[in-house]
């Protein structure tokens, strides 16, 4: 009996993964496509990853992730699918940890630490040379502005994914 609880539970996984995975992809080639609504798409990135956590577990949603990462690179390419490598789809696997060990108020405040380190990494890797334009444009004042504008980014969009996640776990998730 405990032989076919595991292998359900074991085909329960893989197809879960699998179809988060294609849903995944589908939103990173929609938002290659779209001339609108890019991050909007790239949240739901991040809500199918965050799905994964929920459903599964931390590992399984990191080959989740993995797979659509990997997958991405092939097509849409990875000038399309870097937001999600890089942040999108690395923050629900971030986030899981701090909502499981802290306190509400401490875990909201050590996700958006990390969430808003994790953008400052991709606005350098891929927004330095532009915020250098505008540095020479309206000054240094604007490297002290930019980081703040970061940070309310970051938690408008964690309270994004906070009310996708609530809308996916109250009214999508099946209850078994």
């Amino acid at each position: 009996m405990a032989a076919a609880d595991s292998l359900r539970r074991m085909t329960r996984d893989i197809s879960w993964g699998g179809m988060l995975t294609a849903l995944t992809l589908c939103f990173l080639i929609a938002a290659a496509l779209s001339p609108i609504a890019n991050l909007a798409l790239y949240a739901l990135t991040s809500l199918c990853i965050a799905a994964a956590v929920v459903e599964m577990d931390e590992r399984k949603a990191v080959l989740v992730y993995l797979a659509a990462a990997l997958i991405s690179l092939a097509y849409p390419g990875w000038t399309q699918s870097w937001p999600f490598i890089l942040f999108f789809g690395l923050y629900p696997l971030l986030r899981a940890p701090f909502d499981r060990r802290f306190k509400t108020a401490a875990a909201w405040l050590a996700r958006n630490a990390a969430g808003f380190l994790l953008g400052l990494l991709s606005a350098a890797l891929f927004f330095l040379k532009p915020a250098q334009n505008l540095a020479g444009r309206y000054g240094f004042w604007i490297w002290l502005i930019l980081p703040v504008l970061l940070a309310a980014a970051m938690m408008v969009y964690d309270y994004a994914l906070s009310l996708l996640l609530q809308f996916y776990c109250g009214r999508l998730r099946h209850k078994t």
